[in-house]
């Protein structure tokens, strides 16, 4: 008996269903997927990492110029250095200090007719720049021309952006006080702490990640010595009486005065 043998040739291959193509490309969507959210983590840790060592430099900035303009603190008084004055206006954001005082940190501008001292005000003011869209700035004020008649708009400069609060205590050598008043702190506080806090983001409850700024700054600045004019009284010593002349009894010496003033001797009788 002949038997027949189904037809077979090297080039037949079977082919893939559809529900072997369905789980294939199942599989793939799956893998491109969490490659994608892993992708996404990674770009986006990378920019927050950015942006934290950007506001870390800014910070750091803006705290290497406020401790140099402290530590420059000129004492009060004299012709062009002017009363330190610190106050504190409290609001529902927190409180907001405002500092001003005289600098001489020895830089000089490019105009010669500006000296090293200058008038610094450190303060809270609206939000100008573009960093952040909550909050207030940090604003430093400068006022170099002293001399000037006219009171002139000092020059603005936002160090950090995004600060809801900011808070100055002075040292007076016995007690940490939250206002310098020139009328009762004649002289120059010996420390100074400045505490600033980050806003918080009007769209969200979680705060800003940023941790608050603290720094305390050691001052070393003698106070203006008040010249005092001490009168002194000078008393004359009276002269001594003469003799008498020749031939006769000598006279009486005369007797010392008080204030300079003497009696004349009484000559002697012949």
């Amino acid at each position: 008996m002949k038997t027949t043998r189904p037809a077979f040739t090297i080039n037949s291959r079977r082919a893939f269903t559809l529900l072997e193509i369905l789980l294939a490309t199942a599989i793939f969507a799956v893998i491109l997927a969490a490659i994608n959210t892993a992708f996404y983590g990674a770009v986006k840790l990378q920019s927050r990492a950015k942006e934290s060592l950007d506001q870390f430099d800014i910070e750091n900035q803006a705290v290497a110029i406020m401790k140099n303009d402290l530590r420059a603190m000129a004492a009060p008084g004299g012709v062009l250095a002017g009363s330190i004055t610190g106050t504190t206006e409290a609001s529902s954001s927190g409180q907001s200090a405002n500092l001003d005082f005289y600098a001489s940190n020895g830089i000089t501008d490019v105009d010669p007719s500006f000296g090293d001292l200058r008038r610094i005000t450190y303060y809270l003011g609206k939000t100008i720049s573009t960093r952040s869209a909550y909050g207030k700035d940090l604003i430093r004020a400068i006022s170099r021309n002293l001399l000037s008649q006219v009171e002139e708009t000092p020059e603005e400069h936002v160090l950090l952006s995004g600060i809801e609060s900011l808070e100055i205590q002075y040292c007076d050598g016995t007690n940490w006080v939250q206002t310098w008043d020139p009328t009762v702190q004649t002289n120059a506080p010996r420390a100074v702490e400045v505490l600033l806090t980050h806003a918080r983001d009007a769209n969200s409850n979680v705060k800003y990640d940023l941790q608050p700024i603290q720094f305390t700054v050691l001052l070393s600045i003698q106070a203006r010595a008040s010249s005092t004019n001490t009168t002194s009284t000078s008393s004359g010593t009276g002269g001594t009486g003469g003799t008498g002349g020749t031939g006769g009894t000598g006279g009486t010496g005369g007797t010392s005065g008080t204030g300079g003033s003497s009696t004349r001797p009484t000559g002697g009788s012949r």
